[in-house]
């Protein structure tokens, strides 16, 4: 069973006619058998961001560099831990360039974080796996924005208690205005003439209009448009299944494996022969670094 599951995760996009596959299990079991005799557990290098800057990734003496996504996700770099956006895209360049590397494992435990940087990094996935195989393993949660660039991966592997889903868009604004009101305390936003209705709206202290809550909403509804379109391109699902998946609720793996949100549930090292055996399937062109993108930054928070 596991040997099929790794044949399913190869195949990739939950086709079913897979199971019946009997030459690629064979073929899979060969891939395993080569995985677990090399050690892949040990460490071929390691690649860091400089001289004595943190961990980009690690290569297996097999050639699979694992990247991985830890904690909240957000653009920079943070004293508190998670992991950056920015590093992360860094890390799939370098290693897509790097002629060791014949294949990515992005090992994701993550329950999201911030919007802003996530569709960027979504398009460095998409990009890397055009040159090299990207399969994601989700280690015990992989939710909102983990999943969103889980989505884009060549094939996504769960462990058997993982929570795999939470698509949506979640904005925050507190209306401390009552509080203030009590406290005796009124604030007072000036803008410049026409900007009355939206400009400062958010500060602490004011009231949030029914008029702002709905400019909210619209920029909710954006960023989750593109998180929809990304998961349709990436999991080859139709618009509407899609839209009916998004409304915020987590599964465990094997409910997300039905659902068609991941490939097959197994381990690390069932993710790891996967990569191994989409490298070995797979021609390996030369390496193209991505033109730069520019895009609006909305400041929101997807959380699990």
């Amino acid at each position: 069973k596991d040997l099929i599951d790794v044949a399913g995760a190869v195949t990739g996009g939950g086709n079913p006619d897979w199971y019946g596959q009997q030459e690629l299990a064979a073929t899979s079991a060969l891939v395993v058998q080569r995985f677990l005799q090399a050690g892949a557990a040990m460490v071929g290098k390691t690649v860091t961001d400089g001289d004595d800057g943190p961990v980009l990734y690690r290569v297996t003496p097999e050639g699979v560099a694992v990247v991985r996504i830890l904690g909240t996700m957000m653009k920079a770099d943070s004293k508190f831990g998670g992991t950056s956006t920015i590093r992360t895209r860094r890390a799939l360049r370098e290693a897509r360039a790097d002629s060791s590397v014949k294949s990515i494992l992005l090992a994701i435990d993550s329950g999201g974080g911030s919007a802003a940087g996530t569709d960027a990094l979504a398009d460095e996935v998409a990009a890397t796996k055009a040159t090299k195989p990207v399969v994601a393993f989700i280690e015990d949660l992989g939710a909102s924005a983990a999943y969103w660039v889980a989505s884009q991966a060549s094939s996504i592997v769960a462990n058997r208690i993982a929570l795999v889903g939470s698509i949506g868009t979640l904005l925050v604004i507190d209306d401390a205005s009552g509080a203030y009101e009590k406290a005796g305390i009124r604030m007072l936003v000036i803008t410049s003439d026409g900007a009355e209705a939206f400009k400062g709206a958010g500060v602490e202290g004011t009231p949030i209009t029914d008029e702002q809550v709905g400019e909210f909403r619209k920029i909710a509804n954006g960023v989750q448009a593109r998180f929809n379109a990304d998961i349709g391109a990436g999991r080859k699902m139709d618009p509407d299944r899609v839209k009916a998946l998004a409304t915020g609720q987590v599964w465990m793996a094997d409910e997300a494996h039905r659902l068609g949100l991941v490939d097959a549930v197994g381990t690390f090292d069932t993710a790891s022969a996967v990569a191994l055996m989409m490298a070995e399937q797979s021609p390996q062109p030369a390496p193209a670094r991505p033109g730069r993108r520019m895009a609006a930054e909305a400041r929101l928070r997807l959380k699990a």
